[in-house]
């Protein structure tokens, strides 16, 4: 699907990618809470609500906006398969070996573009803080999405 453009919503086209891995440091969830950068902070029970609804629908999570895939390491955590997708914006790809990351790895897309979900019949669309993320496009991209999960500021559009 790279490569690919798709038209996602009114006024945006949005380029599909498939993204790139880069070598970050990996950090355990059980070091604590989260780096510096973690702004969704939920609690063992609130991950298992949601690896539960997850998993008894035989959903993988594909998190937008992840950034260190804090959520998205403790939901790896409790056997829910997780593509975590955050931003590509560093010019040089090895600044992103200082940075954190929770869960097996981070897909980055760069700004513009939307991650190409390669199943989206069999996937959950999360946003974890999702203020800031270009979720209306997301869910007009890819409309055969069965479950959207969204947590975080209460005050997102």
């Amino acid at each position: 699907a790279a490569g690919m453009r798709a038209r996602v919503g009114a006024r945006h086209d949005a380029r599909m990618s498939a993204g790139c891995v880069y070598s970050e440091r990996p950090c355990s969830i059980a070091d604590g809470r989260g780096g510096p950068s973690t702004c969704l902070h939920p609690t063992a029970p609130e991950a298992d609500a949601l690896a539960e609804l997850l998993l008894s629908r035989s959903l993988q999570a594909v998190s937008i906006g992840c950034g260190e895939a804090y959520f998205e390491g403790m939901l790896e955590a409790r056997g829910v398969p997780v593509i975590a997708v955050d931003l590509d914006t560093l010019t040089d790809p090895s600044g992103y070996s200082r940075l954190r990351r929770y869960s097996r790895s981070i897909v980055r897309v760069r700004p513009g573009e939307l991650y190409a979900v390669p199943s989206p019949a069999a996937s959950a669309l999360c946003f974890f803080w999702g203020r800031i993320t270009p979720w209306r496009q997301y869910l007009e991209a890819f409309p055969a999405v069965p479950l959207v999960a969204i947590a975080g500021d209460g005050s997102a559009e």
